[in-house]
């Protein structure tokens, strides 16, 4: 008796293998990084901040960035007091060409900018909200919001100097 087998039609591989190899880290490749907080509801502690940032950029020899990282830490802190009724924490890391902020507090929901009303339109409490993001928007390299635990981290970033 003669069996006949047939073959089995082919069928996609879902498999991947990934191999990697650590060298160790690299020369310079430790960046700082610094962090504060602010407690809930405290909008004298956004002072605090301003002058954590003084010293900080003191310390890292970034002071000309001064200026604008006051004002966009400012705005983004204050908004997260003002919004989310939780402590907020504050964290700075530097890179070889950037230096990125992060913001985070207990409030879930992304920060959405609101638009600037021109002459003739009807101003509202709900119209004011949402207006330092623009200043954000428009000094910042880059910006956006993600889900951290129960909350979310607003985050922007400047180029450095060379």
């Amino acid at each position: 008796m003669t069996q006949h087998c047939t073959p089995r039609p082919q069928q996609g591989d879902d498999v991947a293998l990934l191999v990697m190899r650590y060298e160790g880290a690299q020369p310079g490749g430790q960046r700082r990084v610094a962090r504060t907080s602010v407690q809930r509801h405290d909008l004298r502690g956004v002072a605090h901040v301003r002058h954590f940032l003084r010293e900080l950029l003191g310390q890292w020899d970034l002071m000309p960035m001064l200026d604008d990282l006051e004002l966009l830490v400012s705005e983004v802190v204050t908004n997260a007091l003002i919004h989310a009724h939780s402590d907020v924490d504050l964290r700075l890391r530097e890179y070889p060409d950037r230096l990125r902020v992060e913001v985070r507090d207990s409030d879930p929901h992304p920060p959405v900018p609101t638009e600037i009303l021109t002459a003739g339109e009807s101003d509202n409490k709900e119209a004011e909200s949402g207006r330092g993001l623009l200043i954000v928007d428009a000094l910042a390299a880059d910006w956006g919001s993600s889900p951290a635990g129960r909350g979310k981290t607003t985050w922007f970033e400047l180029t450095t100097s060379p």
